[in-house]
């Protein structure tokens, strides 16, 4: 079983890619359970970076430049984010005892408020089709039952990004 370490660094109001993703060799997946299986991020992170334009994919450039360490961190598949999700109570602990940033998830000020309900968008390394890449949707009032990953309206929508490492 694969094990991931959790950035501290969280990025917001980010790019998933400045153009459409059409020439990013990874596969589109449109079935959400598929999406929460998918654990291929640090694959999916590695092509972009292998593009050698990452000023076009910021989301994945945050993941791959931006974040220190001896780790090979990536930006995470659904199925990563979604393990994130279920354990975001545990990690958010974590966090707490290392007197680091939490996840987003349970700081109500830093959500977007949508209909009185407050959610947290993290943009995924995976591809829904030609024009949109997935994110997950982390929400206050849903148990991680609710969480699922759901299509961007465009590559160009600024959400949040958090980048993980395999260990």
């Amino acid at each position: 079983m694969k094990r991931y370490i959790v950035g501290f660094k969280e990025r917001n109001k980010i790019k998933w890619s400045t153009q459409k993703p059409t020439s990013v060799n990874i596969p589109y997946i449109t079935n959400k359970l598929a999406q929460q299986r998918d654990l291929n991020g640090a694959t999916y992170t590695k092509t972009i970076e292998d593009l050698n334009t990452p000023t076009y994919y910021p989301a994945a450039q945050f993941c791959f430049e931006d974040v220190t360490g001896d780790k090979e961190w990536f930006l995470p598949s659904a199925g990563q984010m979604y393990l994130l999700a279920k354990n975001y109570s545990l990690i958010n602990s974590a966090f707490s005892a290392l007197k680091t940033a939490s996840l987003s998830v349970i700081s109500p000020t830093s959500l977007v408020s949508k209909n009185g309900e407050y959610t947290r968008y993290y943009w995924t390394s995976n591809l829904y089709d030609a024009s949109n890449a997935v994110y997950l949707t982390l929400s206050l009032s849903f148990s991680y039952e609710y969480l699922t990953a759901t299509s961007a309206s465009g590559v160009y929508y600024e959400t949040s990004v958090r980048c993980i490492a395999e260990y």
